[in-house]
């Protein structure tokens, strides 16, 4: 389709990132300036994670090695914005029961999934009229909106769905995201991601907005100046383009999927039904072997128990099955959890 636009002739070039530590590693990559496309976001760290042997082929012999993660989202999700908290609910979960223990990911891959294509390049547009417009119903009737708002709230988020509230594309804050995981790496990248997702679903605010994008970088301190530089110039629009056409090409039909490169394969945490100990047996899948945890093999049993039995406790109510059989995994359920928490969490 032809190379990415180059930036405009005035865009500054000082703290142009250079060398940059791949987040809890500590390896050093090169990480790419905005003007290198699609070529320079694989070389710099954000591997489009296809398997070692796909990777290899792309940048020369480098393998994308497990524990990794990648992260298929759209920064405008609702249950993306759930999925996240879960997520970090499951790493504060495994840091309370093996203390001392923090995830570390080899690699950290931000994939966009674009949920709304339409609305790039058009004024924001009411949510609550998109919303009924995308799924042929009033919004009173959206009983996933309401059960949504109810969830949020465990995990210490709280959505809004007024009139006033904004829709729009978000091409231009993945864009962004890209630059601000080559300068400052994942946790920047979560941070920013975070920042947007709770300006989406709990403010209201469009974001399209590129007054929103570059507060949301300078919170995480990485350079305005520089990811002005990408807004204006339209770096990375052809990468998150083609990410987005790749992850459905792969298969991907949910936002969010995690998928968890684990030494013994890929695992997937997908869709807005899993819940925090889905994560929490993914974290430990990636991790199978911490001999310092002397309880380790025994705590990723009873994590994998609980989330098998919450999986049960889903399809019993997606089936609408009998209030007993519903009953009975909810107590499955209840006791798996509770054992986790007992022996673990004390």
């Amino acid at each position: 389709p032809g190379p990415p636009a180059p930036l405009p002739a005035h865009a500054p070039r000082r703290n142009m990132p250079r060398e940059q530590p791949s987040g809890a590693t500590g390896l050093v990559r090169r990480a790419p300036s905005p003007r290198r496309g699609l070529g320079a976001a694989l070389v710099g760290g954000l591997c489009l994670c296809l398997g070692p042997g796909a990777l290899r082929r792309a940048v020369g012999g480098r393998a994308f090695t497990a524990p990794a993660l990648e992260i298929f989202s759209d920064t405008a999700c609702p249950y993306a914005y759930l999925a996240d908290a879960k997520f970090r609910r499951a790493c504060e979960t495994i840091g309370k029961a093996h203390a001392g223990f923090e995830p570390r990911w080899n690699s950290v891959a931000f994939r966009p999934y674009l949920l709304s294509p339409e609305l790039e390049g058009a004024a924001p547009t009411p949510k609550i009229a998109h919303l009924e417009a995308k799924h042929g119903k009033p919004f009173n009737e959206m009983g996933s909106m309401i059960q949504l708002k109810e969830r949020g709230l465990e995990f210490g988020l709280h959505y809004r769905f007024d009139p006033s509230d904004l829709a729009s594309g978000t091409l231009d804050s993945h864009r962004v995201l890209r630059y601000v995981d080559t300068q400052g790496g994942p946790q920047a990248a979560f941070a920013y991601r975070r920042h947007l997702m709770k300006a989406f679903n709990e403010e209201g605010k469009a974001l399209s907005d590129w007054s929103l994008l570059l507060e949301a970088v300078e919170r995480v301190g990485a350079d305005r100046d520089v990811a002005a530089a990408v807004l204006e110039g339209g770096a990375y629009a052809l990468d998150v383009k083609w990410l987005d056409r790749e992850a459905r090409k792969e298969g991907i039909d949910v936002s969010p999927h995690y998928r968890f490169h684990t030494p013994t394969g890929v695992h997937s945490v997908a869709g807005s039904d899993e819940e925090d100990w889905h994560y929490l047996d993914a974290i430990y899948r990636s991790f199978p072997e911490q001999p310092q945890w002397g309880n380790w093999a025994e705590a990723a049993d009873q994590a994998r128990t609980a989330a098998e039995a919450l999986s049960t406790l889903g399809e019993r109510r997606q089936e609408g099955e009998g209030g007993g059989d519903v009953g009975a995994a909810e107590e499955v359920a209840d006791a798996a959890v509770k054992a986790y928490r007992e022996r673990f969490l004390r």
